[in-house]
């Protein structure tokens, strides 16, 4: 049995991480990972209009984006595809901001190894999954009881 290719998308403009995190997913035992990297912002965004991307790794620091631009624009990027922050900044309050506001994971740069990583990438998808269907499943509750009072609605009055 083969394993599916994870498409990551590693938005990140140091070369210096880029290779580091390159060689941490060559290493991954669990099945095959193809990273795409991207060195900014805008052209992380045009790669994820264009390709199926299964989850993005995303450093807050880029040159086409301030800090808080690109935790924004990670926000709006969570609600499609799960987001996994890989930052410098070891921030508690802005991790937990984050993650409330739908982006999978904060790791700091330096403080993970291959397996926390790929681990983090698995769970985050499934995360991801998960909250999709969840969100798909109230849609069709809201849905049907919408339909329900409507049809009282019709008999009664």
């Amino acid at each position: 049995m083969t394993s599916l290719v994870i498409k990551v998308l590693l938005i990140e403009d140091n070369p210096d991480d880029v290779r580091l995190i390159r060689n941490i997913v060559e290493k991954n035992s669990s099945g095959p990972i193809d990273l795409i990297n991207a060195e900014c912002l805008s052209e992380g965004i045009k790669i994820m209009a264009l390709s199926k991307i299964d989850v993005v790794l995303l450093d807050l620091n880029l040159p086409d984006s301030p800090p808080w631009d690109t935790i924004s624009q990670a926000e709006q990027m969570a609600s499609f595809v799960p987001i996994i922050v890989l930052t410098e900044m070891e921030n508690e309050a802005l991790a937990s901001r984050i993650i409330f506001n739908g982006v999978q994971d904060y790791l700091i740069k330096g403080q993970f190894d291959c397996r926390m990583l790929c681990r983090s990438i698995r769970y985050a998808m499934e995360r991801k999954r998960a909250s999709l269907e969840k969100d798909k499943l109230f849609a069709e509750l809201r849905e049907a009881l919408s339909l329900v009072l409507q049809k009282s609605n019709q008999e009664g009055g």
